[in-house]
């Protein structure tokens, strides 16, 4: 292509590209803590040698949750990035409804073992800081369409899950609750594990 004014020249490649450079950063950061093996050995595992393993499922999550993903659905974009795929030796991506499916067949079963390897991270951590530790606990708020989702404060239909971290970056606890319900409500109540109202 000739040039004209700015000082530059565009050439094709066979190469694979993507616009998600930073989301291969991510998924090397992934491997780097060694969450594959958290994720493996503190979640249940396929029940046959052709089933995902828990990290295949954990890592597809959180590469579409960190390229700007909102719902399953856009898995596919992770699935249908060859860069991505190629850099980080992704073999196997599972579809959408896969994800769901192992979302929902293993329930409180598997938020006990994401809790787990939060432990194991957040000691991990916390344990060369040194500066004091401030717990905050403050109300986030999800914005949903889901049936069971109701009215929040911002006049939207939602939940507003309670969310404790430790200087501003560690996240030790969340509670999910529905959208009507004021952060300061239930305080002195003892802990119920993932209470929806």
């Amino acid at each position: 292509m000739p040039q004209t004014v700015l000082n530059f020249s565009v050439e094709g490649t066979n190469e694979s590209l993507t616009s998600n450079a930073g989301t291969i950063l991510f998924g090397e950061y992934l491997k780097a803590i060694g969450l594959h093996r958290l994720c493996n050995t503190s979640l249940p595992l396929p029940q046959s040698n052709r089933g995902y393993m828990p990290f295949e499922h954990i890592q597809s999550l959180l590469l579409m949750l960190h390229s700007g993903g909102r719902v399953l659905e856009d898995i596919r974009n992770i699935r249908q990035d060859k860069a991505i795929k190629e850099t980080l030796h992704i073999k196997r991506i599972p579809a959408s409804e896969s994800i769901g499916k192992w979302i929902t067949r293993h329930g409180l079963q598997g938020v006990y073992g994401i809790e787990t390897i939060n432990r194991k991270l957040l000691e991990r951590y916390l344990k060369p800081i040194q500066e004091p530790l401030v717990l905050d606990i403050d109300a986030s708020v999800i914005f949903s369409q889901k049936h069971t989702a109701v009215t929040t404060y911002k006049m939207q239909s939602g939940y507003t899950p309670m969310v404790g971290h430790i200087n501003g970056g560690y996240v030790i606890h969340s509670e999910l609750r529905s959208g009507n319900i004021a952060p300061a409500d239930n305080h002195n109540e003892p802990h119920k594990p993932n209470h929806l109202k």
